[in-house]
C-alpha cells in the first residue's frame, strides 16, 4: 500500500483501521518521522503581459497532484491559475487577466505550498 505523508515536518503515528468507522476494531501503530522537503526551485520571467503564457522552469519532487500556481501577492491561500508538474519543465503557466503583483509557488498535491 502507498501512504502519502504530510508535507509538514514532525513526528506522526500511522494507525491501520479495520472497517470504515472512527473507532478501530483492531489497530496497528507505527511511528514515522517526516523531514523537511528540499530541492524545490522555480525560475520564471520578472514581467509578463496579462493573459499571456510564460515558461516556469522548476525542480521538485513531482509527487502525484503537484502543481505550480500563481497567487495575488498578499493572498496566503488559493491560486489564480495553475499547471500540473506532470506537464514537465518548463511548465507553461497562464497569467491572470487582471494586472497586479503576483507570486508563483510550487504546491504539493495536498494543497500545501512548498517552504
Amino acid at each position: 500500500a502507498k501512504l502519502r505523508v504530510p508535507t509538514t515536518p514532525g513526528e506522526y503515528v500511522i494507525r491501520y483501521f479495520f472497517g470504515q468507522g472512527d473507532t478501530p476494531v483492531s489497530e496497528t501503530t507505527q511511528r514515522l518521522s517526516v523531514t523537511p522537503q528540499t530541492g524545490v526551485s522555480l525560475s520564471f520571467p520578472d514581467f509578463a503581459a496579462i493573459g499571456s503564457t510564460i515558461p516556469v522552469t522548476w525542480t521538485g519532487p513531482n509527487y502525484e497532484g503537484d502543481f505550480i500556481g500563481i497567487t495575488k501577492e498578499g493572498i496566503s491561500s488559493g491560486y489564480e491559475t495553475y499547471v500540473y508538474t506532470t506537464e514537465g519543465s518548463p511548465a507553461k503557466l497562464l497569467m491572470p487577466t487582471k494586472p497586479g503583483i503576483y507570486t508563483i509557488k510550487y504546491f504539493f498535491g495536498q494543497g500545501d505550498d512548498a517552504p
